[in-house]
């Protein structure tokens, strides 16, 4: 099964036509569709859609698309949007710290401990970050805050939560590569050019027959992002080829994601 592992709703003209006919023209049979907060920030043409706009487009599509629940750990109401969104059939949870948050402050662990108990995969933007906020500002997201060294106090606490990093947390992709090696619980994130260009270009100059690279190898999950899917997609295709790694291609294409989320085969 190919699924895309890092999608997202924009709202702007023909977005969704658009992006299953890309889906369908290469062979992605699903998308995980990671809210985020609504119209609030702009991205790639478009404003970013939130929890209600995945539900709509997983409600239309239920065959294609598996919905991830936008969580701000700021919100006092955030444990009841997890449940509700739980409730309606959605399969996995998004953190954006760029919001200006970080991630290992205690008085959000209540909300991870419903998340341990669901035991979803739950994607953290890792990384740089320069998307505008909708209101005039002049604001951006904060990319300090999404330093994957600040995630780490979340993965030993909460095992069952299968954490993603997402983008692989490029520019601090070597801390991120860590985390997953030394985190049976911890995936790295290809979503984004750089992710992919400099993260197969760590696995291609030091060799995959390293027992550290292959681990993380295995954990590693193909995205998007809506971000020249169809260019990204070939290339990493192509080069995971070139690199003799086609026995790990199922799994960063499809298969492991789709595990985490529980799909049948």
């Amino acid at each position: 099964m190919r699924i895309d592992g890092h999608l997202h709703i924009l709202h702007r003209e023909n977005f969704l036509p658009e992006l299953l006919e890309e889906m369908d023209a290469l062979g992605l049979e699903k998308g995980l569709l990671l809210a985020l907060p609504a119209a609030q920030w702009k991205f790639k043409g478009g404003i970013c859609g939130g929890n209600d706009d995945v539900l709509a487009a997983v409600r239309e599509h239920p065959d294609r698309f598996i919905g991830s629940v936008y969580l701000d750990p700021r919100e006092p109401g955030a444990i009841g949007t997890l449940h509700k969104y739980a409730d309606l059939g959605f399969r996995g949870a998004k953190f954006h710290p760029i919001a200006g948050y970080w991630m290992d402050d205690p008085r959000y662990f209540p909300l991870y401990e419903e998340l341990d108990r669901l035991r979803w995969p739950v994607t953290i933007h890792g990384g740089l970050s320069n998307m505008p906020y909708c209101d005039g500002s002049g604001r951006f997201t904060e990319s300090k805050y999404a330093d994957p060294i600040r995630f780490e106090a979340l993965f030993r606490p909460f095992a069952n939560v299968k954490w993603i990093i997402a983008h692989a947390a490029w520019p601090w992709h070597h801390v991120a590569w860590g985390l997953a090696l030394y985190n049976p619980n911890v995936y790295l994130d290809l979503s984004a050019g750089q992710a992919q260009t400099i993260v197969l270009g760590q696995v291609e100059q030091l060799g995959v027959e390293c027992t550290c690279q292959e681990s993380v190898v295995k954990k590693m999950i193909w995205g998007s992002d809506c971000i020249r899917a169809t260019e990204l997609f070939h290339q990493t295709w192509e080069r995971l080829e070139r690199m003799g790694l086609g026995a790990y291609m199922p799994g960063i294409f499809g298969e492991t994601i789709a595990e985490l989320l529980g799909l049948e085969p």
